[in-house]
């Protein structure tokens, strides 16, 4: 129990440290916390994130994989992993590591757009565009793939199908007024 709270108290610290934004001391803390408890994958997945907001991509890596080999079901994590494999330069791991978590929950919203987000950073929208459109085949009542497909079409300057679309998700109650502030733009 004394040691449990040790723990959730290094965590909090960091947390605060972090709300501060002292990162190197939330580090220090957390590196202090998986010194005491190796297996405690919060520190490892919140050192991780720290790390990748450094631009420290190298021990994001490390971190985030520590949490997805201890939790592989923690597809956030492996999310995230991907975000620091690509930063690193490992483009082809961080699709890999995306496909595979859309290949195994292909309902997950968020893989669908970060897989269309590595695309836009690796500068091919194109491929952007068909992540974007395989995940509204999957999930075709999806406002949140909706409305990312139009701001892909809206950056790409294609707008007459981004207005097509807008018109279209502005008839969706669930979508109506995230339309209507993406219509105003086109």
């Amino acid at each position: 129990k004394a040691g449990e709270s040790a723990n959730t108290a290094l965590l909090g610290l960091a947390e605060v440290y972090l709300d501060q934004e002292q990162p190197d001391a939330a580090i220090k803390a957390l590196t202090d916390l998986i010194a005491r408890s190796p297996d405690n994958l919060n520190a490892y997945i919140l050192r991780g994130q720290t790390y990748y907001f450094q631009k420290r991509y190298a021990e994001a890596v490390a971190d985030l994989s520590v949490v997805v080999k201890g939790a592989p079901d923690n597809y956030s994590a492996a999310l995230s992993l991907a975000d620091a494999q690509n930063a690193a330069g490992d483009h082809a791991q961080a699709e890999k590591i995306i496909r595979d978590v859309i290949k195994r929950t292909p309902d997950s919203v968020p893989a669908y757009i970060a897989l269309a987000n590595f695309f836009m950073v690796n500068t091919n929208p194109y491929e952007a565009l068909a992540a974007i459109r395989e995940g509204r085949k999957a999930l075709p009542n999806d406002p949140e793939l909706a409305i990312a497909e139009t701001d892909i079409l809206i950056r790409e300057k294609r707008y007459t199908e981004a207005t097509d679309l807008l018109d279209v998700l502005a008839k969706n109650d669930k979508t109506k007024g995230a339309a209507f502030l993406r219509l105003a733009t086109v």
